[in-house]
């Protein structure tokens, strides 16, 4: 019989602490891996932090990172915060500090997560929730609301909305979800009081509280380049609350998913 495959675990790195100067601080071996988070903390006051990759381990290039809180691509930050980059063919990575200013006091941390099994190796998950209350972008007939900002192309590998609190529409108020110039792309209309606490909404048909649902074909396997949003129609939806679940990898170089 034979064994489970070997799958490393996260690596962590200190590449700055607290520094007070310019310095390329400590690198860290990425061979193997598949993405590097780098936490950047501590005072920023003109300082920057230069991310930064080599393959041969003598030239360094920079390194592009994207900001998880705003999807934002760049290479550099004078700010603190939270970034992720690829890294799958790297050898290794920095977080290099220059232009010290003033009295500038940086710490920069990380994470290395290895590559794993199989072709959705990079798949990550994303949560957003949603409360309807009638207003637009939450419930209102005719508008939208954009749960998931989406950069570049990307692939939904599933998406399921999961409610927490029952669905009201006085007028037969029906919510779909999809993406820009797709609303339906993923879920047709569903009239929005059968929604209730408890249960999985994947598809427009008839669902049961506490149980489970198969995940249909509409809602996985799907290449998107816009912004996943739930819309309103008929009538307005004026309470009630749905969590989405989404698992997505990068397709090209700048793919990117962010709660909005």
């Amino acid at each position: 019989m034979a064994g489970r495959p070997y799958v490393e675990r996260p690596r962590g790195n200190l590449f700055q602490n607290a520094a007070a100067a310019n310095g390329n601080g400590n690198i860290l071996d990425v061979a193997g891996l598949a993405s590097v988070s780098f936490q950047v903390s501590g005072t920023l006051t003109g300082s920057i932090v230069n991310f930064e990759f080599t393959i041969d381990n003598t030239n360094w290039l920079a390194l592009q990172v994207s900001n998880v809180a705003n999807g934002v691509i760049s290479t550099t930050t004078t700010a603190a915060g939270g970034f992720v980059a690829a890294v799958a063919g790297l050898s290794q990575v920095r977080a290099r500090v220059s232009n010290y200013t003033g009295s500038d006091a940086i710490t920069v941390g990380g994470m290395g997560v290895a590559v794993g099994q199989g072709p959705f190796s990079n798949t990550q998950l994303i949560h957003k929730t949603l409360e309807l209350d009638g207003t637009s972008g939450k419930g209102l007939i005719n508008t939208s609301g954009t749960l998931f900002t989406v950069t570049g192309e990307v692939l939904v590998a599933v998406i399921a909305g999961y409610c927490t609190e029952s669905l009201v529409s006085a007028g037969g108020g029906k919510v779909y979800l999809g993406v820009q110039n797709q609303v339906e792309l993923f879920i047709s209309a569903t009239l929005a009081t059968t929604i209730d606490t408890g249960m999985f909404w994947v598809d427009d048909s008839t669902r049961e509280a506490n149980g489970g649902e198969a995940v249909p074909a509409g809602c996985k396997d799907t290449a998107i380049t816009s912004n996943i949003i739930c819309s309103a129609n008929v009538a307005s939806v004026t309470d009630g609350t749905l969590r989405f679940d989404l698992y997505w990898m990068p397709l090209s170089a700048d793919g990117n998913v962010v709660a909005a």
